[in-house]
């Protein structure tokens, strides 16, 4: 780095692995993306001719442009808005992916206007502003290989339509798990299995086969002559593969994007889960659709603003009614409602508004091996308010996870404060409940709530909800 230049501070994205355009760092507020010598030429072209501009203007990218600054050894440095905090594919919900994915269509769509299209379709080159998709691998622009071709398409079909297919055909647990391993999804001959019953009944092998024969086909025109003559040896045969490969107009392989967008609009996401039309169901609208709290939650609100807290975390925040309303909180600049039912959080995302600020995660907080052990969403989304409502009964008493676990948990997505509730009927849902263990009881949690929290309130919200607001205690480990 060139101190002067006052870059002295930058970090090296960990996800800046494979770009042959530069490489990706990053500071509080902006990302900077270092650009070879190599690729200076092409990149000020995307400047030149609009179609920066032109992206940026529609909303498809965040705010993107030649930096005057400088990182040593790097001839030019193309800074981006940072959306913060940053919620991965592994975290979204169904309508979030589709939404995405309908982002990625209209950034491809427009480049070809000016002659480029997108190299790569990954969703983990998408990030989500709010509830808006924003497309940030500016490296991925480049020019178009052919017009009647999309080089990503295959990608963008196997990572976006048919990961939706398995939330349609009810596959959601492969659906929650396929962005966690590597980041790329399902490979195209699972998703083909899993979603087609006839390659199911053709098999692995033959399914293979077809998929290449098809990717081989849609793909004519973007295959070397040297791949073709490579895989077929006689040069008659060779010579008449490249010439029907590069024939214009075969059925079945132009891009259309109208199509493709009304498949990916037409697959039915919904579902009706145990939570996901809870706080619909629960009276948390007016009859003109606007948000309507409940006393329990107004002194929720109330809470918060006398904290003035500049992020909050809601976990188990259901469709974000509460989340949205601390959103309008004074002071308050980013608050994220995560849950972990899926159709819950696409409601949250459905019914969101343009001045909505907030973000939104799909994930368990508790059931989650990878995150026990490295805590990386705690410290990504780590937060001055944390807010765990209704929830810890439902973790003690039915899931069988300790009281201390569970707050343990929250404790490392807080930095000074927490709001918890506790339901000292239990799983009561209002007319019965099943028996309450004998260690179930207020001074129970309490002891355990002070091992992470002083207690700086405790108010009777309802008959079966008492709140404790607390503050994160100094030390690392708990009393």
């Amino acid at each position: 780095m060139n101190p002067e230049s006052g870059f002295d501070s930058l970090q090296r994205s960990s996800l800046s692995l494979v770009d042959d355009v530069g490489v990706v760092f990053f500071d509080d507020r902006k990302i900077y993306r270092a650009i070879s010598e190599a690729s200076c030429p092409q990149v000020r072209v995307l400047f030149e001719c609009g179609l920066v501009e032109r992206l940026v203007t529609a909303g498809l990218i965040p705010p993107t442009a030649i930096s005057k600054k400088s990182i040593a050894e790097w001839p030019m440095v193309v800074e981006h808005e940072r959306i913060q905090p940053v919620l991965y594919p592994y975290e979204w919900s169904p309508e979030m992916l589709r939404s995405a994915a309908l982002c990625v269509l209209a950034v491809n769509e427009v480049a070809n206007e000016y002659g480029y299209e997108l190299k790569d379709a990954h969703p983990y080159n998408v990030v989500f502003d709010r509830s808006r998709p924003l497309y940030v691998d500016f490296g991925s622009i480049v020019q178009r290989a052919s017009n009647a071709a999309w080089r990503a398409e295959e990608e963008f079909v196997d990572r976006y339509y048919y990961m939706l297919k398995l939330v349609e055909r009810g596959f959601d647990s492969i659906y929650k798990h396929a962005f966690l391993l590597c980041g790329t999804g399902l490979s195209g001959i699972d998703l083909a299995m899993v979603t087609n019953r006839g390659y199911h009944l053709l098999g692995r092998g033959v399914t293979r086969k077809v998929l290449k024969a098809i990717s081989i086909y849609k793909n004519g025109p973007l295959t070397p002559e040297s791949v073709i003559r490579a895989r077929i040896p006689n040069p008659l045969l060779a010579g008449f593969a490249t010439f029907f490969l590069r024939t214009r107009g075969l059925p079945f392989r132009r891009l259309k994007y109208a199509s493709l967008r009304k498949k990916i609009l037409s697959l039915n996401l919904t579902r009706k889960s145990m939570w996901s039309g809870y706080h619909h169901e629960a009276g948390f609208y007016d009859e003109a659709g606007e948000i309507k709290l409940t006393p329990r939650m107004e002194w929720v609100a109330r809470t918060a603003e006398r904290l003035s807290p500049v992020s909050i975390l809601e976990l188990a925040g259901n469709q974000g009614i509460l989340s949205r309303s601390l959103a309008k909180v004074k002071g308050v600049r980013q608050v994220v409602c995560t849950d972990y039912d899926p159709h819950a959080i696409d409601q949250l995302l459905l019914r969101s508004k343009p001045g909505d600020n907030v973000f939104m995660g799909c994930f368990d907080f508790m059931v989650d091996a990878r995150e026990s052990l490295t805590r990386e969403r705690a410290a990504r989304l780590r937060s001055d308010l944390v807010i765990a409502l209704a929830v810890t009964h439902h973790l003690t008493l039915s899931q069988q996870f300790s009281l201390y676990s569970v707050l343990k948990t929250i404790s490392s997505y807080t930095r000074k404060h927490v709001i918890v509730e506790f339901m000292p009927l239990g799983l009561w849902d209002g007319k019965s409940a099943p028996p309450i263990p004998s260690w179930y009881n207020e001074e129970w949690f309490a002891r355990e709530f002070e091992k992470f929290f002083t207690v700086l309130e405790r108010v009777q919200l309802e008959e079966n909800r008492i709140a404790y607001l607390g503050a994160v205690l100094p030390a690392s480990e708990p009393r």
